[in-house]
């Protein structure tokens, strides 16, 4: 079996005296919804972020195509990775489509006008978060959960084969939750790697072909849904108790009470 395209080995990273990651290994594979969850401070942010070349390593490896982030040059290393990162706020008064626009920055060549491929992608991306009806607005006039859309138009207008998204659904009430959840569902069935952080362990149990799951940062879980999340898992990680229950023949928890007697509490 070839090696995944994007792959975490060993990674250690420490911050202000702090081990944050401790031996993270985990590969992101094409056609695959990776969804990554555990409690606050358990270093999923750190993870990704280490993921997307943006956070030096103490020790470890990631390795696109075999080669280290590190020694990528940006622009191509942002052709064929696309990252999303927290928050979806716009600040400045520039219209959707050129926010969109801005995702074809890594295919472009300085002082040249974006070519038709750069137009396709725009539009392809627009289409595919129900956006165009938005394509002329400023983006201070919209809603949380239309920025949101927007922010990932820009992600998948690069048409990277590796997508990265932080807590994109964070925030948001469930019916744009839901919408997020679809179309990043379908870029890993059209054959994308995409790795979303999310604390909503229904929605990671509803759509993610895996879930890795991060404590104090290590991995205590990393299978299918119905493996990784149960409710030991739950408890363990979480310091929470979970109900358990099954739907359409496939298994979902629920985060239910603290567990008083456990040490996170």
């Amino acid at each position: 079996m070839s090696a995944p395209p994007l792959a975490a080995e060993a990674a250690v990273v420490r911050l202000g005296g702090r081990t944050i990651l401790d031996g993270v290994s985990l590969a992101i594979r094409p056609g695959e919804l990776l969804g990554i969850v555990g409690p606050n401070g358990s270093g999923k942010t750190t993870l990704v972020r280490a993921l997307a070349g943006l956070q030096p390593l103490a020790g470890g490896r990631v390795a696109l195509d075999g080669t280290g982030v590190e020694r990528w040059q940006r622009h191509k290393l942002a052709a064929r990775l696309a990252y999303l990162p927290q928050g979806h706020r716009i600040e400045w008064p520039v219209t959707v489509r050129r926010v969109v626009e801005l995702g074809r920055i890594p295919h472009t060549r300085a002082w040249h006008r974006p070519t038709a491929d750069d137009h396709r992608a725009v539009d392809t991306a627009i289409g595919r978060t129900g956006v165009a009806h938005l394509a002329g607005r400023s983006c201070t006039t919209l809603s949380g959960g239309e920025q949101a859309r927007v922010m990932l138009a820009r992600v998948l207008a690069v048409e990277a084969s590796i997508m990265l998204a932080d807590e994109p659904v964070a925030a948001l009430d469930p019916r744009h939750q839901i919408a997020i959840m679809e179309i990043l569902h379908r870029a890993a069935a059209a054959g994308d790697g995409v790795a979303v952080v999310m604390h909503d362990l229904a929605l990671a149990s509803r759509y993610c072909d895996r879930v890795v799951v991060l404590a104090d940062g290590r991995i205590v879980a990393d299978g299918p849904p119905d493996v990784a999340l149960t409710v030991d898992t739950v408890r363990d990680a979480y310091g929470v108790q979970a109900l358990e229950f099954t739907h359409n023949g496939r298994r979902f928890v629920v985060p239910w009470a603290v567990d008083p007697g456990h040490p996170r509490e």
